[in-house]
Order: C-alpha cells, then sequence, then structure tokens
C-alpha cells in the first residue's frame, strides 16, 4: 500500500532566511501595488450572471498544482460545456487549505488555477473565455479535518452567462 507522510508543519511554508531561492518563493514587497510581479490590475473582468455549482470543483493534492488523473474528466466536461454554450464563459477560483501562509496559498491558488486554464486551452477553450482568480485559503476551515483539507485544495469552476 502507499505509505503516507505525516501531516507536514504549517511554519515550513513561512518564508525566511534562505528560502529566496525557491521556484515558488514569492517576496512580499513586489506582492502589493500597482505593476507588481505577476498581480496586474485587472479591468471589470467579465460581465454576467455568475452560476455556481454548474461544473464540479478540481481537487488537488497537497501543495501540487498538477491535474491529477482521476480529476481530468471535470475538465473534459467543463470544455464541453463551454463549445455547447459559446456565449458563456468561465472563472477559475483557485484555493488552499488553512497550511501555510496567506501570501504561499495566494501564489499556490494562482498556480492551479493557471494549470487548469492551460489544461482546458489544451482541450481547445479560447483564454478569451477565460478569467483566473486566486483565493488562496480565505475560505478554507482553519484546523479542518485531512477531508475537509481535501475539499479545500480545489479550484471552482464558475460559469458567466452575458448579460
Amino acid at each position: 500500500g502507499c505509505k503516507q507522510s505525516a501531516t507536514p508543519n504549517p511554519n515550513d511554508t513561512k518564508l525566511g532566511a534562505g528560502l529566496g531561492n525557491r521556484p515558488d518563493w514569492i517576496n512580499t514587497t513586489d506582492i502589493y501595488g500597482p505593476g507588481a510581479d505577476g498581480l496586474n490590475m485587472r479591468g471589470d473582468g467579465m460581465q454576467g450572471t455568475y452560476l455556481e455549482d454548474i461544473l464540479p470543483s478540481v481537487l488537488f493534492d497537497f501543495d501540487q498544482t498538477y491535474i491529477l488523473p482521476h480529476e481530468r474528466h471535470k475538465l473534459e466536461k467543463a470544455a464541453e460545456y463551454l463549445r455547447t454554450n459559446p456565449k458563456n464563459n468561465l472563472l477559475i477560483e483557485g484555493h488552499c487549505d488553512w497550511r501555510g501562509t496567506a501570501e504561499y496559498n495566494l501564489s499556490l491558488g494562482d498556480r492551479r488555477a493557471n494549470s487548469v486554464n492551460q489544461y482546458l486551452s489544451n482541450l481547445g477553450i479560447s483564454p478569451t473565455r477565460i478569467e483566473t482568480v486566486s483565493m488562496g485559503d480565505l475560505e478554507a476551515v482553519s484546523d479542518g479535518s485531512e477531508s475537509q483539507m481535501q475539499e479545500d485544495r480545489r479550484t471552482d469552476l464558475i460559469v458567466i452567462e452575458p448579460l
């Protein structure tokens, strides 16, 4: 069987000395303000009615951004929905569990949303029909159970019907 590792310590993801050369490291002075690295101001975004629960959420393993093989059918379903509803667009919200710093989790949520965006693009969905946003751990259950944390590690696919 699979050997499960111990639950990681949330302090292990905090920014500290020597972490600046990690590929996922964020300099907190660079994430605030207009023109900050990777955080450009958006316009009004996609206008329309936001419809949740039409498409299923895509779940992720702890601290991962790749699309798990058993989750890919959800994105194929989303791509088919978008092909049959060409006027609708999609908002992808990246979420994380409570472990880690707010900055790290915002970055991880962004990478998860972009991973889903890229997968949908590979399935033929135009990037002009997709917006991404990171929710980080804003909606996560603090000190949640393992099963709750699994549900918090996700991207939500929200359909946007134009006005």
